[in-house]
């Protein structure tokens, strides 16, 4: 169950926790991964293709490894019912990138409820000590996945902005159990959690690996008062750290970007979106604004 939000509810998670585990590898690694689909039965749910459905019918995706899409790998055909397990098998090149990626269900018909409700987590193609900067190796590490919760807005009747329209259409039979403790019902959260602090020391970097977990929302950061370098771009690093560019987020992109405040004090993580890219959205500000983002303590 989701709490310490404005709008507290339950939903589906990897683990009971949102995100899931952060996973690491290293290029050459092989790994198996087991999914338990423990989920409740979802009778009388429509089949129709290209529905809502299935709500409770599950797997995994991995966005962004260059991995094999057939048999036991990374095969978004394959499904568990509930009850059902899954096993999977990657094997990660040799020559693979290291970077931020993520993973997330991918059933066809279930993919927006699931992955919007918070089905999803981080994963790392860890960086190989020979060749990465010492300076970038020291940095301490936090990944940040991004999701934007919206509930019965007025006005909104959308599934792919409303948590619980979706639930509905898709014949959802999980009791969200939704309750409002807030002042809003249209926020983003970090790691699951709404407006969390982050404690630094003063004029040290730190790389902060961004994954937008949302389904609908670009977003757009900035931490007025304090120094951003953008490291890399879905996993691929820039040829150098960019001070200049603007932190954008399409739904499913990362950004790896060091972080770093020189005078002790207190910093929003000011986060603004634009849902579907359509130019008018959901606007919010930062720690301390209805949009959710986040707290930096240096």
């Amino acid at each position: 169950r989701v709490t310490g939000t404005p709008v507290e509810f339950t939903t589906r998670a990897y683990n009971g926790a949102i995100p899931g585990p952060t996973l690491k590898f290293q290029a050459g690694d092989k790994i198996h991964l087991k999914l338990n689909n423990h989920l409740g039965p979802q009778t009388g749910t429509s089949t129709t293709h290209n529905s809502f459905h299935r709500p409770n019918t599950t797997n995994v995706h991995t966005h962004g490894l260059h991995v094999s899409s057939e048999g036991d790998a990374d095969n978004i055909f394959r499904t568990a019912e509930p009850g059902e397990s899954l096993e999977y098998n990657y094997d990660i090149p040799e020559t693979h990138h290291p970077g931020t990626h993520w993973y997330h269900a991918h059933v066809h018909g279930a993919t927006n409820l699931q992955v919007a409700g918070g089905l999803a987590g981080v994963l790392v193609v860890k960086d190989d000590p020979a060749e990465a900067p010492a300076e970038l190796l020291a940095m301490p590490d936090f990944t940040m996945l991004i999701h934007r919760w919206t509930f019965g807005q007025a006005g909104i009747r959308n599934p792919y902005l409303d948590l619980v329209n979706a639930a509905e259409l898709s014949g959802s039979t999980l009791d969200m159990n939704v309750q409002q403790v807030g002042s809003t019902s249209n926020f983003h959260v970090i790691n699951g959690q709404y407006q969390p602090t982050l404690t630094l020391s003063p004029k040290e970097w730190v790389r902060l690996r961004f994954v937008n977990g949302d389904n609908g929302a670009y977003v757009h950061l900035v931490v007025p008062g304090c120094e951003t370098a953008l490291l890399a771009t879905d996993g691929i690093y820039l040829d150098a750290p960019d001070t200049s560019r603007n932190i954008i987020l399409a739904p499913g992109s990362r950004r790896d970007v060091a972080l770093k405040c020189d005078a002790a004090g207190s910093y929003n993580v000011q986060c603004a979106t634009d849902v579907l890219g359509g130019g008018a959205g959901v606007r919010g500000g930062g720690g301390g604004g209805g949009g959710g983002g986040g707290a930096v303590a240096a």
